[in-house]
Protein backbone atom coordinates (compact mmCIF):
# COMPACT_ATOMS: atom_id res chain seq x y z
CA UNK A 1 0.00 0.00 0.00
CA UNK A 2 1.26 3.24 -1.21
CA UNK A 3 2.00 6.14 1.96
CA UNK A 4 -0.14 9.18 0.66
CA UNK A 5 2.34 11.31 2.20
CA UNK A 6 5.20 10.08 0.27
CA UNK A 7 3.37 10.01 -3.33
CA UNK A 8 2.80 13.42 -3.24
CA UNK A 9 6.55 14.26 -3.06
CA UNK A 10 8.33 13.03 -5.69
CA UNK A 11 11.95 10.65 -4.93
CA UNK A 12 10.88 10.84 -1.44
CA UNK A 13 10.30 7.12 -1.57
CA UNK A 14 14.25 6.24 -2.36
CA UNK A 15 15.04 8.63 0.19
CA UNK A 16 16.41 7.36 3.75
CA UNK A 17 14.08 6.27 6.41
CA UNK A 18 14.92 9.28 8.92
CA UNK A 19 14.89 11.20 6.53
CA UNK A 20 11.31 10.75 5.48
CA UNK A 21 10.23 10.66 8.90
CA UNK A 22 11.92 14.44 9.61
CA UNK A 23 10.51 15.33 6.11
CA UNK A 24 6.91 14.15 7.27
CA UNK A 25 6.93 15.39 10.76
CA UNK A 26 7.62 19.36 9.46
CA UNK A 27 5.16 19.29 7.36
CA UNK A 28 2.64 18.73 10.01
CA UNK A 29 0.41 21.61 10.92
CA UNK A 30 0.79 21.07 14.97
CA UNK A 31 4.85 21.33 14.28
CA UNK A 32 5.20 23.82 16.47
CA UNK A 33 3.17 22.60 19.45
CA UNK A 34 5.11 19.09 19.27
CA UNK A 35 8.48 21.20 18.47
CA UNK A 36 7.42 23.31 22.00
CA UNK A 37 6.79 20.74 23.91
CA UNK A 38 9.69 18.76 23.32
CA UNK A 39 11.88 22.14 23.89
CA UNK A 40 10.13 22.16 27.64
CA UNK A 41 10.33 18.61 28.54
CA UNK A 42 14.04 18.48 27.44
CA UNK A 43 14.63 21.77 29.56
CA UNK A 44 12.66 20.89 32.78
CA UNK A 45 14.22 17.55 32.50
CA UNK A 46 17.35 18.60 32.69
CA UNK A 47 16.91 20.81 35.92
CA UNK A 48 14.33 18.64 37.75
CA UNK A 49 15.53 14.68 36.47
CA UNK A 50 12.77 13.40 38.49
CA UNK A 51 10.08 14.77 36.07
CA UNK A 52 10.69 12.57 33.45
CA UNK A 53 10.74 9.33 36.01
CA UNK A 54 8.16 6.81 35.09
CA UNK A 55 6.63 7.85 38.43
CA UNK A 56 5.87 11.09 37.55
CA UNK A 57 4.23 9.75 33.85
CA UNK A 58 2.53 7.45 36.17
CA UNK A 59 1.32 10.53 38.24
CA UNK A 60 0.47 12.74 35.25
CA UNK A 61 -1.96 10.16 33.48
CA UNK A 62 -3.94 9.22 36.55
CA UNK A 63 -4.33 13.07 37.42
CA UNK A 64 -5.82 13.92 33.53
CA UNK A 65 -7.29 10.63 32.88
CA UNK A 66 -10.85 12.10 34.00
CA UNK A 67 -10.47 15.19 32.14
CA UNK A 68 -9.31 13.04 29.15
CA UNK A 69 -12.36 10.57 28.95
CA UNK A 70 -14.77 13.58 29.69
CA UNK A 71 -13.02 15.13 26.61
CA UNK A 72 -13.31 12.15 24.90
CA UNK A 73 -17.12 12.17 25.42
CA UNK A 74 -16.96 15.41 24.38
CA UNK A 75 -15.31 15.09 21.08
CA UNK A 76 -18.68 12.76 20.72
CA UNK A 77 -20.74 14.89 21.33
CA UNK A 78 -19.99 17.67 19.25
CA UNK A 79 -19.40 15.30 16.33
CA UNK A 80 -22.59 14.46 16.25
CA UNK A 81 -24.28 18.02 16.77
CA UNK A 82 -25.17 17.85 20.22
CA UNK A 83 -23.81 20.10 22.17
CA UNK A 84 -23.87 19.78 26.11
CA UNK A 85 -22.93 22.83 28.41
CA UNK A 86 -23.41 20.60 31.77
CA UNK A 87 -20.48 18.58 31.70
CA UNK A 88 -18.62 22.29 32.81
CA UNK A 89 -20.93 22.30 35.66
CA UNK A 90 -20.37 18.48 36.37
CA UNK A 91 -16.34 18.96 36.65
CA UNK A 92 -16.88 21.73 38.96
CA UNK A 93 -19.02 19.43 40.99
CA UNK A 94 -16.89 16.45 41.19
CA UNK A 95 -13.78 18.50 42.14
CA UNK A 96 -15.53 19.58 45.74
CA UNK A 97 -14.19 17.71 48.69
CA UNK A 98 -17.11 15.98 50.57
CA UNK A 99 -15.86 18.20 53.91
CA UNK A 100 -16.44 21.67 52.25
CA UNK A 101 -19.43 20.75 50.81
CA UNK A 102 -20.66 19.51 54.06
CA UNK A 103 -19.07 22.55 56.29
CA UNK A 104 -21.01 25.09 53.48
CA UNK A 105 -24.06 23.43 54.25
CA UNK A 106 -23.56 23.91 58.69
CA UNK A 107 -22.71 27.32 57.77
CA UNK A 108 -25.75 28.00 56.01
Amino acid sequence: MADPDLSAAPGMATQHPLRRFVHRITRMDEFGVVAALTIMLLIIGTLRPRFVSLDSFVNLTQQVSLFGIMALGMVFLLAMREIDLSVGAWIHGSRRSPRSSSASRSAA
